[in-house]
């Protein structure tokens, strides 16, 4: 075979294997491309899941410090009972009524408290606005067992104002003579979950074993008793609310979740109150202010 031969045949045999070579050259293109994409797709979600999880310990670590301050604030009010409790003329069974009155009344205009009383262990008690029996009422009911008591705010039936009871008993020679409490308008700790933000428009509140928000900024929300839990029952715009109450009483650990409220996504971390594990502190927001930074981090990666 001549040298012209030989070119001829190179040729022809080029010819046929070009196509062969796109063809080949087409297929390792879309499989770098789609193994490109995998890892593209694959780094993308564990970023997300990264950023989640970072997400989470902030928000768990400021739901912490926020239940700090909620566990000192009822400690606060526990020591204020005992404080009177231990008092002289109070804890003395010997003093008079009129002596007892005289010494609270000065403990509540020094602490700018609402009430101060005294309750024997009879259940008949006395304060700045009168005579009572108290022996339905539940701080007694803890007190006289020598236990402290602090309860869930509740609308004064005397001057419709929201307010707090602590109390604490009156031991004389180790034993109890008898209990006290001190009635304090809720805005002394309430002022301190209104004070509280989460994300950019957040907040924090404190619902009850039964879903009954008892501590929110807004005070009026208190003074109705508003609970998701039974408000879906007559307004379906609650229903999603009321699911995500039911999960976080249900869960004896802190924990987070999403729901949907008034057209809006909301995420919130909750977590119970420390000496009052019935309680929940939820802290919530919209989920788009925390989201938007997840999503914002991983376009600059």
């Amino acid at each position: 075979m001549n040298t012209a031969e030989k070119n001829n045949q190179y040729e022809s045999t080029a010819k046929n294997l070009s196509p062969q070579k796109n063809v080949l050259q087409k297929r390792l293109i879309s499989r770098i491309m789609s193994l490109s994409l995998i890892l593209v797709i694959t780094s993308g979600i564990f970023m997300y899941s990264s950023n989640m999880d970072t997400l989470y310990n902030m928000t768990s670590v400021a739901l912490k410090s926020t239940s700090s301050a909620v566990e000192r604030t009822l400690y606060t009010l526990e020591a204020n009972a005992i404080n009177v409790a231990s008092l002289e003329t109070i804890k003395n069974p010997n003093a008079s009524k009129e002596e007892k009155l005289a010494v609270m009344e000065d403990v509540r205009l020094q602490h700018n408290y609402d009430e101060v009383g005294f309750v024997e262990l009879d259940g008949k008690g006395y304060s700045n606005y009168g005579d009572f029996d108290f022996n339905d009422q539940l701080h007694f009911q803890a007190t006289k067992q020598g236990n402290l008591f602090v309860g869930e705010p509740i609308v004064n039936r005397l001057n419709g104002e929201v307010i707090i009871i602590s109390g604490a008993p009156v031991y004389n020679n180790e034993q109890i003579v008898g209990t006290v409490y001190i009635v304090d308008l809720v805005e002394s700790c309430n002022d301190k979950s209104g004070e509280i933000r989460f994300g950019e428009t957040g907040s924090a509140y404190i619902i009850n074993e039964e879903g009954k928000i008892i501590f929110h900024k807004d005070k009026q929300t208190i003074a109705n008793e508003v609970n998701a839990i039974e408000l879906q029952n007559t307004d379906k715009k609650f229903a999603s609310l009321a699911k995500a109450t039911e999960k976080i009483l249900a869960d004896k650990e802190v924990g987070h979740l999403t729901y949907k409220h008034n057209g809006k996504k909301m995420f919130a971390t909750y977590g119970p109150v420390e000496g009052h594990e019935t309680w929940r502190l939820i802290m919530t927001a919209p989920s788009k202010e925390f989201t938007s930074e997840i999503f914002a981090s991983l376009s600059i990666s």
